[in-house]
């Protein structure tokens, strides 16, 4: 007889109030299991059966029986048929596990105090270097932008992937900090755009919303740590290598608008969403203003009067939400085609210029 086996594609971690995350790799979901149910899941070797696993966790057979099948429903075993959902709006490919890169303790610990409390010093320090060097910001801006002007794609692709990649170390460092599951950092077409993600599901778990928020904004701060480095080392770049600086200063100052949009799932929407306590801040948005436009097709073109459950749907909202979820949900829905024809535009008009 065939006992359940584990899944391979599991990747589990401790939590530091005894519960274990688990991480399905293939469908990239996260849970949280209790040691009562890590027990269960960690002993299912193929060989090891209902009985044998009720004397090693406390529950009955019966309850292990309904366990077992949850745990094929969310593809923790080998013999579970779970799909994985695609989108083509966010295609994501692991390039490595930020969790074994950074296993010493003492090291996120040192990256992310110089992160956190060394930006601010360093950014001055820069700025002001670049002032007594060259006496003052028109002529910073104008040296710039004149050395900026290069259409090589060969050198703003790489410098960009070197930015949005630290970018997502910066995120990583932070959630480190706090003890946070990051399981996955790599590269991903999102709304057909080339970007870099990290996998920060693991934050939900945090009770305090400070650190929640010092997560989300750390790599807007790893930005200006770069920054940083870029205008300290500028006075001293040989002339000739100064576009190299300049397209280091743009696509980091880029970097920081891009990332502060809130009507994509960047880092401004996270800390919207969380400042306004509202998860799942899209979604909700699309779907309420779904069921506005049924309600209002039903009533006023058909003459039918809303049911039960949309008038309580309605009732979950009061009315500063309902005013908030549709217009962000309204600017959210024009934002999206808006910002791919800028960009396709601009693409076209560059390669014809």
């Amino acid at each position: 007889m065939k006992y359940p086996t584990i899944s391979r594609n599991l990747e589990i971690n401790n939590l530091s109030d005894g519960r274990f995350m688990v991480f399905n790799k293939y469908t990239k979901k996260t849970y949280v299991l209790g040691n009562n149910e890590y027990s269960v899941l960690i002993n299912l070797d193929g060989m090891t059966g209902i009985e044998e696993l009720t004397k090693k966790a406390k529950y009955s057979a019966e309850r292990i029986d309904k366990l077992l099948q949850t745990f094929e429903g969310i593809g923790m075993l080998d013999s579970s048929t779970v799909n994985r959902k695609i989108s083509i709006f966010k295609l994501t490919f692991c390039v490595l596990n930020p969790n074994k890169l950074f296993k010493s303790r003492l090291l996120v610990n040192i990256i992310s105090s110089i992160l956190l409390y060394g930006t601010l010093p360093l950014l001055l320090f820069g700025i002001f270097l670049n002032i007594y060097f060259n006496n003052s910001l028109v002529n910073i801006f104008s040296d710039i932008i004149s050395s900026a002007q290069t259409p090589s794609f060969l050198v703003t692709i790489p410098i960009l992937l070197i930015v949005t990649f630290l970018h997502e170390t910066g995120h990583t460092v932070a959630a480190k900090r706090y003890g946070v599951n990051v399981p996955e950092l790599g590269i991903m077409l999102y709304w057909f755009m080339p970007a870099a993600y990290v996998n920060l599901t693991g934050v939900t778990l945090l009770k305090k919303k400070w650190q929640k928020l010092v997560i989300y904004l750390s790599g807007i701060v790893m930005n200006f740590m770069i920054l940083s480095f870029i205008l300290i080392l500028r006075p001293f770049v040989y002339i000739k290598f100064q576009f190299l600086v300049s397209w280091f200063i743009a696509d980091t100052l880029l970097g920081v608008i891009f990332n502060l949009f809130i009507f994509l799932k960047l880092d401004g929407y996270l800390v919207l969403k969380e400042m306004l306590e509202i998860p799942d801040l899209r979604e909700k948005a699309f779907r309420y203003i779904k069921v506005r436009i049924v309600e209002i097709v039903r009533t006023r073109l058909f003459n039918i009067q809303s049911d039960f459950k949309m008038q309580t749907y309605d009732d979950e909202y009061t009315l500063s939400e309902k005013r908030m979820l549709l217009c962000y949900g309204f600017i959210s829905m024009m934002y999206i085609p808006i910002m791919l024809g800028s960009i396709t535009l601009t693409i076209i008009f560059t390669l014809l210029v």
